[in-house]
């Protein structure tokens, strides 16, 4: 029972000093560390290149929309 009782005793200081740390701001390096790190930079190159895809996909819907039968029969051949 006494190894059960510090291991509760241990799990329950570092909630709080997971607590404070938030309060107190100090976790800011962590985020800061985030911001910089290459995860953050393949989500904002990955957001980037779907935001290019979906205007290049809005804008080929558009063209084929003005399209006459016969080129779109043209366009079907060549692609």
């Amino acid at each position: 029972m006494g190894q059960k009782q510090k291991e509760e005793n241990e799990k329950e200081l570092n909630l709080m000093r997971d607590r404070q740390e938030t309060q107190n701001g100090t976790s800011y390096r962590g985020l800061h560390d985030l911001i910089n790190s290459d995860l953050c930079k393949t989500v904002q190159t990955t957001l980037q290149n779907n935001d290019k895809k979906e205007y290049i996909q809005t804008r080929l819907q558009k063209t084929m929309n003005d399209m006459s039968q016969k080129h779109l029969d043209k366009f079907k051949k060549s692609v």
